[in-house]
């Protein structure tokens, strides 16, 4: 039975997956930390559980969205982070958020125009993989950034 506590929100280092894999996580480290941001080298968000002896991911994944992505039984250490939550953070309900928009594109526009150009342009239609989780918490400001969810969910 799926429960919060088997429930963890994973962050991903720009440095654990080759290049080639995911040139845009260099990126995206340099952007955060060309801002100051504390956790810089966190550069993508997700969730990931362990429902009957499986562990799935679900998150918005560049290029298709909000998906659900079965990944075997456990995590790579190299590759994942999962950090100790504050007691107040529900992943049931940051779950429940994102199995509601399974399907839901993308946001490209907004990576660009939000994030690196702190434009504040975005598709209200789509999510990067920090704006899904932010939409799961209720944040106000969903404009968020993967080392900007870290401070807000972690317990450091």
């Amino acid at each position: 039975m799926l429960t919060k506590e088997n429930i963890d929100i994973v962050f991903q280092k720009y440095d654990s997956l080759p290049f080639w894999k995911s040139p845009y996580s260099r990126l995206i480290a340099l952007l955060q930390l060309s801002r100051g941001d504390k956790y810089w080298y966190y550069t993508h968000v997700e969730l990931t559980m362990i429902n009957n002896g499986k562990r799935t991911f679900i998150g918005a994944r560049a290029p298709d969205g909000i998906t659900v992505v079965p990944e075997g039984d456990k995590l790579v250490d190299n590759e994942w982070h999962v950090p100790k939550l504050k007691s107040d953070i529900d992943t049931m309900v940051i779950y429940h958020w994102l199995f509601k928009h399974v399907g839901t594109k993308y946001d490209w526009y907004a990576i660009f125009f939000s994030q690196a150009l702190s434009l504040n342009e975005e598709d209200e239609k789509k999510y990067y993989c920090s704006e899904a989780i932010a939409e799961g918490l209720s944040l106000k400001n969903t404009r968020r950034r993967p080392s900007q969810i870290y401070e807000i969910v972690a317990d450091v």
